[in-house]
């Protein structure tokens, strides 16, 4: 498979850092570095409160903000091939960043990247069916496929783009997709303390579902009403 060949040699973290160091210099190294412990930390202890959220996607369905950064263009990737022919046009490999890409979509989930000169700048994800949405959350609460709700989460930018509006334009893109495609709600769990997310996602006017906290030791878990 197009650009691969790399990380069948050398292991993906392996291949992660030496990317960041090429692209973002030492200081993108060390971030990438810490937010990779921070998730192995997860493994072992987590404890965390969530907003739950649902969001209209009729309301903004014909709304897309103009690009905040001049360059930023933004793919919707449904399937593998997709990703491939950004790749052979010289897209920068999004499997490179997000590890499980590959998996993610073979399940259904959909994709919404943004490139700044054909480097990733925002990764972010849609699941319009259980399978998709269980490889992409952790969370046990509901989401009703059924009668058109939808989950979108998932999102990752890259050192570079931070703080420069791309995850609010991006969200723009996913609502729209997600009204054309029969999805009348969004469902979103964010971290309560994640203050940046929650900015972005008023734009939007999402209404508050619920409160939860999450708790992890090793296997045992539990995911509670706060």
């Amino acid at each position: 498979m197009i650009g691969l060949s790399e990380s069948r040699v050398v292991p993906w973290p392996v291949a992660r850092a030496a990317h960041l160091l090429r692209t973002e210099g030492v200081r993108g190294l060390a971030r990438g570095v810490a937010r990779h412990l921070h998730q192995l930390s997860h493994r072992v202890y987590w404890q965390e409160d969530f907003v739950i959220h649902e969001t209209n996607t009729a309301d903004y369905a014909l709304v897309l903000v103009t690009p905040p950064i001049d360059g930023l263009e933004v793919y919707i990737l449904e399937s593998e091939s997709d990703l491939e022919r950004l790749v052979s046009k010289g897209y920068e490999d999004v499997r490179r960043v997000v590890r499980i890409t590959a998996r993610r979509l073979e399940q259904g989930a959909v994709g919404f990247c943004a490139f700044v000169n054909r480097d990733v700048a925002h990764v972010a994800w849609v699941a319009l069916t259980r399978e998709a949405q269980a490889t992409l959350d952790l969370f046990p609460y509901f989401v009703d496929f059924d009668r058109g709700e939808g989950w979108w989460g998932g999102s990752l930018t890259t050192g570079r783009f931070l703080n420069l509006g791309v995850y609010r334009h991006v969200m723009a893109w996913r609502l729209r997709y997600c009204y054309e495609h029969g999805c009348h709600v969004l469902i979103d769990a964010t971290e309560v303390r994640n203050a940046p997310s929650l900015r972005s996602q008023e734009t939007y006017n999402p209404r508050t579902r619920a409160y939860y906290r999450y708790r992890r030791f090793l296997r045992w878990c539990k995911w509670t009403e706060s």
